[in-house]
């Protein structure tokens, strides 16, 4: 995953914290649209790090339809913007005019957030849908002690967005999701394996048996292991947590 500088990391952690607290406050006023697009603008500018006056575009035409902002539309990372109220629901068809918009004026990719969810879209013609579903995260549930989250945030960010570090980790997460290990092989030799196949499929991503362990204890839904094979010793049987419900 990409590295993110302690400074840009120690803003995130602040500004994440100081606006979910205004999107909450936000949220009990049920603020309609345009206070929505205000809000969202504010977190582009202040957590995301994009000026307000260079890098966000309001009101961006495309053949008669606006959307809400072009970011960096002038730049190999630019991307657009559209912003539904708290109380809408993001639905399929709304998204699918959203990807024609960025199609009809060729950029690759279309953020559509209510301010709690955000998902990021890559725009790709050669499929049935045309996109490609890269980013999604609560904003509310985001933790910044959690370095997945940590990047979801960063990989947004004016010196995080980049094609290439948002393809990666949106096949990192794929791959490291829980329900694809397969868990009927619980020795090391399970977990070297698997670290071959990272290395193989994505020579970018370094991938240490520690950081597979991490996965198994901490994400596991309900489960949990007893030992670390680093240690020199098997992983012992998967057992149900009793105190999880």
């Amino acid at each position: 995953m990409t590295a993110i500088p302690y400074k840009i990391l120690n803003r995130l952690r602040k500004k994440h914290a100081r606006l979910s607290k205004l999107l909450r406050e936000a949220i009990t006023r049920d603020i309609n649209k345009m206070d929505t697009v205000r809000l969202v603008g504010k977190i582009l500018s202040n957590l995301f790090g994009y000026d307000k006056f260079t890098d966000l575009t309001r009101e961006f035409e495309i053949d008669g339809s606006f959307l809400d902002f072009a970011v960096q539309e002038e730049t190999p990372n630019r991307f657009l913007v559209e912003v539904k109220t708290f109380r809408s629901h993001i639905d399929q068809e709304d998204i699918k005019r959203f990807v024609n918009n960025a199609l009809e004026r060729d950029f690759k990719w279309v953020l559509v957030t209510n301010g709690i969810r955000w998902k990021m879209y890559e725009i790709c013609p050669e499929e049935k849908t045309k996109r490609r579903l890269r980013l999604s995260f609560n904003f509310l549930t985001l933790s910044l002690d959690d370095e997945d989250d940590q990047q979801r945030l960063f990989l947004l960010s004016r010196e995080g967005i980049n094609k290439n570090n948002i393809l990666e980790f949106s096949e990192y997460r794929k791959v490291a999701n829980n329900f694809r290990i397969n868990m009927n092989t619980q020795d090391e030799f399970f977990f070297n394996e698997i670290g071959r196949n990272f290395k193989y499929t994505f020579p970018k991503i370094q991938v240490e048996n520690d950081t597979l362990f991490d996965v198994l204890t901490k994400r596991l839904n309900r489960r949990h292991y007893s030992s670390h094979p680093s240690h020199g010793g098997p992983v012992r049987k998967v057992v149900k947590d009793p105190t999880l419900k």
